[in-house]
């Protein structure tokens, strides 16, 4: 199980910006167009919005839709839970019958963009650049128009008209620089890691290794460490868990 969580975080890339092109297929000025508009949106507190493109290996044995998900719950998109205005673009390029795209949407925008308007802007707004392995004039039109929708609805007073209570000026939650869950996430691990060792210390100086009250502590020690990974996300913090591990297993032998 423990394998297994750490094999998915590894192909989850850091969230550093409102675009992350692990695949290589954005070209800086279309980077540049839809930083600004997501920016325009997470400043203005109407919704976070950020595009990935990632390799087909990437993705395993995942189905893209659980992939897309499990990375918008790893950047942790939005203005917090309250309002769940997160979005993500994500784009998976390949040979023709292997390009994929899948808008994530978080439940505060539903209501602005149900299924089948997402399938529109699929339609109408990427898949035609896509077949041209365009990814970078399809990255642009499909920002272009979800931000219109939503500056649209924001501007009548809808559900994505900023409230007092929201968050603004960038400090949504997967904004980098500003997610104190993925530094809450490496910080938890840390400490946890720094005790398993300790224990494993000090039970080995009691002639009492590992013992039974040891053995429960480390699990759940380690079991904490997973699960505020899982919850946060943070590549930093799946690395140090790794050495945790590691730096355990080697007192214990």
């Amino acid at each position: 199980m423990l394998l297994a969580l750490l094999l998915a975080a590894a192909s989850l890339p850091d969230f550093n910006g409102y675009v992350v092109d692990k695949a290589g297929v954005l070209d800086p000025s279309a980077i540049a167009h839809v930083r600004q508009v997501a920016s325009q949106l997470d400043h203005a507190g109407v919704a976070q919005v950020a595009v990935a493109a990632v390799p087909e290996s990437a993705l395993d044995d995942d189905s893209l839709e659980d992939y897309a998900v499990a990375l918008f719950k790893k950047w942790g998109l939005g203005h917090g839970t309250k309002r769940d205005d997160g979005l993500l673009v994500l784009f998976v390029p390949g040979k023709p019958g292997h390009r994929k795209i899948r808008i994530e949407v978080g439940y505060g925008l539903e209501g602005v963009l149900p299924d089948g308007k997402v399938g529109e802007i699929r339609t109408q707004q990427a898949f035609p650049y896509m077949k041209n392995d365009d990814y970078s004039g399809a990255a642009v039109h499909v920002v272009d128009r979800i931000a219109s929708i939503l500056q649209a609805d924001a501007a009548a007073g809808g559900d994505t008209a900023p409230a007092r209570d929201s968050m603004r000026g960038g400090k949504g939650i997967g904004q980098a620089g500003a997610g104190p869950a993925n530094a809450g996430g490496l910080v938890v691990t840390v400490l946890c890691m720094l005790a398993l060792v300790v224990l494993l210390v000090t039970s080995g100086a009691r002639r009492q290794f590992p013992g039974k009250k040891t053995q429960l502590a480390g699990a759940g020690l380690t079991g904490l460490s997973v699960v505020s990974l899982v919850m946060a996300g943070s590549g930093a913090g799946w690395l140090a868990l790794v050495i945790g591990l590691i730096v355990s297993a080697v007192i214990w032998a």
